[in-house]
């Protein structure tokens, strides 16, 4: 996970699947990227869930250490429970070859495809956010074929450069409409 750390991310989620994912894989570990005004709440959840030698809180880091601690990761969790516009750290994880597992809400819904590119849970809701987990973590070709193609879709459709592009042809459309028509 990589994010602030407040409610409306989902990290308290997060932790509760992963105390369910740490039941049938011990071996598993989290790693939380990140502060925010609700880490000490989530440190707590962390005692009480019991997962605290699974999981490892971070902090913020810059941009190249941040990618240096996620560049392992087979799965990137993304658990908003509110309708994220675009949800950056997901389209970031896919240009990694990371397998993204998505709420199915907001903009993260329009651009990760379900067993295509990532996987697309229920927001709010521990259980089918274990599962994506446990189905990633237990099948790693599973997990290399969506890594790969959330990367190549993120190559082809999120880079920078693609959207640059949109945002272009969305302004000139704009003011090509707003032109009065000539008489």
């Amino acid at each position: 996970y990589a994010g602030r750390l407040f409610a409306k991310k989902g990290v308290d989620v997060l932790l509760r699947a992963m105390g369910k994912v740490v039941n049938r894989l011990p071996e598993s570990r989290l790693l939380i990227a990140g502060d925010g005004p609700d880490r000490q709440r989530l440190e707590r959840l962390i005692e009480q869930l019991g997962i605290g030698r699974h999981v490892r809180l971070l902090g913020h880091h810059p941009r190249e250490a941040l990618e240096q601690h996620l560049a392992g990761a087979w799965v990137q969790a993304v658990p908003s429970v509110w309708e994220e516009p675009f949800g950056v750290v997901a389209a970031e994880a896919m240009m990694r070859g990371t397998v993204p597992v998505v709420s199915d809400t907001g903009g993260l819904s329009e651009y990760v495809t379900h067993e295509v590119n990532g996987l697309k849970v229920a927001p709010g809701n521990p259980q089918p956010l274990a599962d994506a987990l446990l189905r990633l973590l237990q099948d790693r070709e599973l997990a290399e074929r969506l890594g790969h193609a959330a990367r190549t879709h993120a190559l082809t459709q999120l880079s920078e450069e693609r959207l640059l592009c949109q945002f272009g042809d969305l302004y000139e459309r704009l003011l090509r409409d707003r032109r009065p028509a000539a008489s």
